[in-house]
Formats: C-alpha cells, sequence, structure tokens
C-alpha cells in the first residue's frame, strides 16, 4: 500500500467511500500523500485512509483493480527490491505494537471505470489469521500466486471472519455509462 494515485483517489470517492461510510456508521478521509505525515502513514503503516467513528479513528488499506471480479484480498509475499513487502511489513508492525491497518479493502471495478463490480472489507487482523509464517493456512478456492498471497472472500466467510460484501447494485446505484 502506497501513495493514492489520483485515479484510483477518484474511484474511491466515486464507488467506495459512501458504501463503507454506510457500513462503518462513520466518516472516512483519504490520505491523499499530499504531506509527509500522509505519506508516512501510507508507506510504513499501510493506511490509505482513516476512519472517524464516534471520535475512534481505525486505519483502512484499500486496493483498486480493474476488469474481473476475482472476489480476493491480495498481498505482496515478498519484492525483488529492498522494501519489504506486506505481509512483512504487517507482521513487524504487529509485533512492536506500531500503527497499523485495521481494516482492508478490495474493489472491483470494470476496465473502462464504469462500473463497481464488487467490494469487500474485513479486518486485517483476520486476514492475516489465514496466512501464518509465509504459508498460507485457511483452504481457499484457489492456488496462491507466486508472488501474492490471496486469500478469497468466501475463505474468510467459511472459517467465521467478519466481512462485508457490497457491489453497485447492492447499494441501488446504477453503473455509470
Amino acid at each position: 500500500m502506497g501513495v493514492v494515485k489520483a485515479s484510483i483517489l477518484t474511484d474511491f470517492y466515486r464507488f467506495l467511500q459512501k458504501p463503507l461510510e454506510d457500513i462503518f456508521g462513520g466518516k472516512i478521509t483519504v490520505l491523499r500523500g499530499a504531506c509527509e505525515l500522509e505519506k508516512l502513514f501510507a508507506s510504513h503503516c499501510g493506511i490509505n485512509a482513516l476512519l472517524d467513528r464516534q471520535n475512534k479513528l481505525a486505519g483502512i488499506g484499500f486496493r483498486i483493480h480493474y476488469g474481473q471480479n476475482d472476489r480476493a484480498f491480495t498481498f505482496e509475499k515478498d519484492r525483488e527490491t529492498n522494501a519489504q513487502a506486506d505481509y512483512d511489513q504487517y507482521i513487524m508492525r504487529r509485533a512492536y505494537g506500531a500503527v497499523t491497518r485495521d481494516f482492508n479493502v478490495e474493489a472491483y471495478i470494470d476496465s473502462e471505470r464504469t462500473c463497481l463490480l464488487g467490494a469487500a472489507v474485513a479486518r486485517t487482523e483476520e486476514i492475516y489469521r489465514c496466512i501464518v509464517g509465509k504459508e498460507q493456512v485457511c483452504p481457499g478456492k484457489r492456488e496462491t500466486e507466486a508472488e501474492n498471497f490471496t486469500v478469497d472472500w468466501d475463505t474468510l466467510k467459511d472459517n467465521g471472519m467478519w466481512i462485508h460484501e457490497f457491489n453497485q447494485t447492492q447499494q441501488e446505484a446504477i453503473c455509470r455509462k
């Protein structure tokens, strides 16, 4: 999770902000990466947005994919560069009690960027329960890719973990053509 690009920011506001605020019953502020503090949240904590719910803040990391709806959360296993992968960063931050994201949002938007195909939000800690020591331990419906851990939404549901799945139809919206 890094600094949010302008096109992704636009799509977050357009497709995700209102449904997420409805789900959480709070206000979401996206960290645009415009100032040093926002860049630190993004690069060191994996936080792209803050949820303010009754004066209690929670960090949100989000990814937006374009094309088909794979209905899965994805996390980098390894990187060829010196930068730490998502998994390593999260484990290290948790071990040291550092600030980290509380929720993950994974969204799929059509390639024309006109329609939300599907999205889900889940607690980061619960998603990572499916991954232990660089091994995926929750049985999934698909193979994990070589460079990513892939935790599908049904796996979380099947293991009794909290996940809220939504799409544009459920939000009584129409695809914008």
